[in-house]
């Protein structure tokens, strides 16, 4: 696709040096236009010029500002008219080039859903897009019905970043990189799949090729849905981790009701560490009946307190940015306003 979209805007440069940048613009645009109608679908993987630098771009979803012959690109989400030039995408790797805008056209989401990921990203969780079947839940019944969206994460320069790295980044950029994600997996599975995020741990294992049950994430929500559209539905509780040093900030509850939550930064009573609690899951402590129940509870007590002692949390982002690795294709961009 970006092959042909070159050669058109190539084409009419050579042709015409004088006025090539309008003259390009409008061949392509003529172009994608004739083939949508036509075919029904839009060329170039969805991808439709929008304006030329200095003008307005008009779109719901990913815009990438790009050269003419589409050889590097800068991303973000929108909602609405955004200014097609460097001032808005905040960089210019190609000064003195003429550039344009197109726009990956996607479904408009929902403040909620800004709120929901906001909330997911300050609790240093990473947003798993998933994809199901219109009727699919939170549930657990659900789980084996949903199926990883592997799309690899992006900055807005178009360089990949390991999902394992997203927490280092500003949190803004982080938002922005989820949101140009659902655009991108809503338009890979059509409307007529749902879609539902999962806040997991960062891990080295690329989180978007190993199974997770919904019950194993601390958050879950669909995000969208044929029937109702975009929407931020949420299961109700949010769910402590159960495997120490992972623990989690704010309001939580145990998924097993068998396990007990466990403050981490103040392992019994002890007020070792400084900050907000950090809860996580961990087996409950039973007391002995009997005579001896009085040594054997304080025996108890020692070994939970020093198994519990043993676990040092660990941080699970650093304030440092990823280079990243630069991609050679453009990929699907977002900006939430």
């Amino acid at each position: 696709g970006r092959a042909v979209f070159a050669a058109a805007l190539g084409a009419s440069a050579t042709l015409l040096p004088g006025h090539y940048v309008d003259v390009a613009f409008d061949a392509v645009d003529a172009w994608t236009a004739s083939s949508a109608s036509t075919s029904g679908t839009l060329p170039l993987g969805g991808w439709r010029l929008c304006a030329r630098e200095g003008g307005r771009c008009n779109c719901v979803g990913t815009v990438a500002l790009h050269s003419l012959m589409a050889d590097w690109t800068m991303l973000r989400h929108v909602n609405g008219s955004i200014p097609c030039g460097v001032a808005f995408f905040g960089d210019d790797p190609r000064p003195n080039l003429p550039k344009l805008c197109s726009c990956l056209h996607s479904v408009p989401w929902p403040e909620s859903l800004v709120e929901g990921l906001n909330e997911t990203i300050s609790r240093s969780l990473l947003p798993r897009v998933e994809a199901g079947p219109p009727e699919a839940t939170c549930s657990a019944e659900d789980d084996g019905r949903w199926t990883p969206c592997s799309v690899l994460s992006s900055r807005h320069d178009g360089s990949l970043v390991p999902d394992r790295l997203l927490p280092r980044l500003p949190v803004e950029e982080q938002r922005d990189m989820a949101l140009r994600k659902l655009d991108l997996c809503h338009r890979l599975v059509g409307p007529d799949q749902a879609l539902r995020i999962l806040g997991v741990w960062p891990s080295n294992i690329q989180m978007g090729v190993v199974p997770i049950k919904a019950s194993s994430a601390p958050l879950c929500a669909v995000v969208y849905s044929p029937i109702r559209g975009a929407v931020w539905d949420s299961r109700a509780a949010i769910f402590c981790p159960t495997e120490p040093p992972k623990c989690l900030e704010g309001s939580c509850e145990c998924a097993d009701t068998s396990l007990s939550r466990i403050d981490l930064r103040r392992r019994d009573g002890a007020k070792e560490e400084k900050g907000p609690p950090c809860w996580t899951c961990l087996p409950s402590v039973e007391k002995p009946a009997g005579s001896a129940s009085s040594a054997g509870s304080a025996s108890s007590a020692r070994s939970a307190a020093e198994m519990r002692s043993s676990y040092r949390m660990t941080p699970i982002s650093s304030p440092s940015t990823p280079a990243g690795v630069r991609s050679q294709v453009p990929v699907a961009a977002a900006e939430s306003r």
